[in-house]
């Protein structure tokens, strides 16, 4: 018996293994939630705001988190927005060194 459950929908029968991109994406938001100090669910509540009677389920942040799936355009800019980074952050490959960057940048749009 294998390890791995078969997918309900369609595709591949098995979860996909991460891209390297999928995996970078999906640190960066993990590292701006641990930041900015909120859980999967509060980010999910608040992508969800100007949706009127949808909740995104945190099931969705964690897959994005995990490199399981990328999150779109529409929400790589909210997400961008809700964390208060510039939005090509998440349209390239990175260094960790970046990371630092990004800290600086939090601490500057903080204090201002």
């Amino acid at each position: 018996m294998s390890i791995l459950k078969p997918r309900r929908r369609g595709g591949s029968r098995y979860m996909r293994p991460r891209s390297f991109a999928a995996q970078v994406i999906g640190d960066w938001l993990r590292d701006l939630r641990l930041i900015m100090g909120w859980t999967q669910l509060q980010v999910a509540v608040l992508m969800s705001e100007d949706i009127p009677k949808h909740v995104m389920p945190p099931e969705t942040i964690s897959r994005w988190e995990l490199g399981y799936r990328v999150p779109t355009i529409r929400h790589r800019r909210k997400l961008a927005a809700l964390y208060g980074v510039p939005l090509p952050i998440f349209n390239r490959i990175v260094r960790d060194s970046d990371l630092e960057v990004l800290r600086d940048y939090q601490e500057r749009v903080g204090s201002s």
